[in-house]
């Protein structure tokens, strides 16, 4: 998946002006995207069994908006945009779960 093309690049630009000390690159962004993502699809799946056991099927949101210091300093997206990450990865997790029986 690219991540790339889902980041807010002028909110990175208008970091990286303000903060020269601590500046991200596109890449330093995209890459902690990616981990925010994967993060967030294992705390899901995580919480999504502990509920089941539990007799609960609720999604505990803490889980989901842990991450990345260059992601959540920046806004490198848009909380939609990283929404419809979590749910693709789902997806794709679920899909190749179902294709690997």
């Amino acid at each position: 998946m690219n991540y790339l093309k889902h980041l807010n690049q002028e909110n990175i630009d208008t970091w990286n002006k303000d903060n020269p000390e601590q500046q991200f690159s596109y890449e330093d962004c995209a890459n902690g995207l990616k981990e925010n993502v994967d993060h967030a699809v294992g705390s899901i799946i995580d919480s999504l069994l502990q509920k089941y056991y539990d007799g609960k099927f609720v999604v505990d949101s803490e889980y989901i908006f842990e991450g990345n210091e260059a992601v959540l300093q920046t806004d490198a997206i848009y909380l939609p945009d990283f929404k419809a990450l979590v749910l693709e990865r789902i997806e794709s997790v679920k899909e190749s779960v179902i294709t690997n029986k």
